[in-house]
């Protein structure tokens, strides 16, 4: 019985520790959106090439996407914390996809 209940008590916790990267990473992500938004002004003087300006202007719509993810996987765990829904696998399904597009988006990041 004390099993049972350490085991609930574990998916609680992950499920808050998953819902708090998601604000995490949403709040960072919202932090360096300007400086991508920046580089593409910068890139529209003329000065870098059509490819290099395709790729930064990429770069915003990148960190929108991931900043969507996250705010959907945060919703998802709050209304499962609060009991209002059972999202525990989307969070987590959302919390791996938010993971990966943010790997994608460092990566675009270093080009």
């Amino acid at each position: 019985m004390l099993f049972l209940e350490s085991a609930a008590m574990s998916d609680h916790g992950t499920l808050i520790a998953e819902t708090t990267s998601a604000l995490a990473l949403m709040g960072l992500l919202l932090v360096f959106l300007p400086l991508f938004l920046d580089a593409v002004a910068k890139g529209r003087g003329g000065r870098v090439p059509w490819q290099k300006l395709r790729l930064l202007k990429l770069r915003p719509w990148l960190v929108a996407i991931t900043v969507a993810i996250g705010a959907t996987d945060a919703t998802a765990g709050l209304l499962t914390l609060w009991g209002t829904s059972d999202l525990a696998t989307l969070t987590a399904v959302l919390q791996l996809i938010m993971i990966w597009t943010v790997v994608v988006l460092a990566v675009v990041a270093t080009i």
